[in-house]
């Protein structure tokens, strides 16, 4: 199973979370997933540290919610 741990599922985010961007905050999201596993978020691969994984995204709404688990 693929874990999202950050950001915290019901966080609320704002400029001190992340950066700026055209369309949107960008953030980082990091999570836990079986080793081997490709893990993408938004369509990007994640960098992988073992079980660990770690990217960033854009979010571009008011309100956005993060899946915290999916299967792989």
């Amino acid at each position: 199973m693929i874990e999202i741990t950050e950001p915290f599922c019901g966080a609320v985010l704002n400029h001190r979370h992340g950066r700026k961007v055209k369309g949107g905050l960008e953030i980082p999201v990091w999570g836990t997933a079986p080793v081997g596993d490709a893990v993408t978020v938004d369509g990007a691969y994640a960098r992988r540290f073992g079980d660990r994984f770690a990217t960033e995204t854009v979010l571009n709404a008011s309100e956005t919610d993060l899946p915290q688990s999916a299967r792989a």
